[in-house]
């Protein structure tokens, strides 16, 4: 029972990367990150269309060095033949840069605090797909969420008393960005649209050289 279930008693808190920490939730098209935070919440999503940041030049014809590879493999030299190609392609000019997730958007929740937040849990359900963050102040409040797979959406449940609990769809936090490996920052959308229109939040942005995507959130009371 215990084995397929993942539980943290602290919410993400990887300094100045707390995706590397959060609760990780997918279909296989749609992706989410369930930080875990008790006030301050935010679920990161993602979507397997969003990648930014890649050049692919035109490769350059290196069939010349076949000879000095094949020189150093009689030779036994494999470490050395393993890297001609690669360095021959830098020399004439081939750099290309790996492409890297662009964030879809964050699912923020404010919740006020009161007393103050105690007997917190994150789990994450494998068997079940399932995260549930719970905690108490002056009562119980437990968010459950998953991604279906058939609906091709994100499910938040949200239990307690939400009278003053409130959502916003937003960029995601800059300081969270996924950063490239000797790159100065991450890619994070820009030409951002928000409106609420009909029990409904809607978010459009831009990622570089990419056309304009968005998400809606609709919430229903039950």
């Amino acid at each position: 029972m215990y084995r397929e279930k993942l539980t943290n008693k602290t919410p993400a808190s990887f300094y100045s990367a707390a995706w590397r920490e959060a609760t990780p939730l997918g279909n296989g098209h749609i992706g989410a990150s369930v930080y875990g935070y008790a006030a301050h919440e935010r679920i990161l999503d993602n979507h397997e269309d969003l990648w930014t940041g890649n050049t692919r030049p035109t490769l350059p014809d290196v069939s010349d060095q076949l000879p000095v590879v094949r020189r150093l493999l009689r030779e036994n030299r494999f470490y050395e033949a393993q890297e001609v190609m690669g360095d021959a392609l830098k020399v004439r000019g081939y750099h290309p840069e790996v492409a890297v997730p662009a964030p879809l958007c964050d699912l923020l929740i404010e919740t006020p605090v009161r007393d103050g937040f105690t007997h917190y849990s994150r789990t994450l359900d494998m068997a079940r797909g399932e995260s549930v963050v719970r905690f108490f102040d002056r009562g119980e409040y437990v968010r459950r969420c998953f991604v279906s797979r058939a609906d091709g959406a994100l499910i938040l449940e949200l239990t307690g008393d939400l009278r003053n609990v409130t959502l916003e769809i937003d960029v995601h936090d800059p300081l969270n960005a996924t950063r490239p490996f000797g790159r100065q920052g991450g890619e994070l959308p820009t030409d951002v649209i928000r409106r609420a229109a009909d029990g409904a939040l809607f978010f459009q942005a831009r990622a570089r050289k990419a056309p304009r995507f968005g998400a809606a959130l609709r919430m229903l009371a039950g």
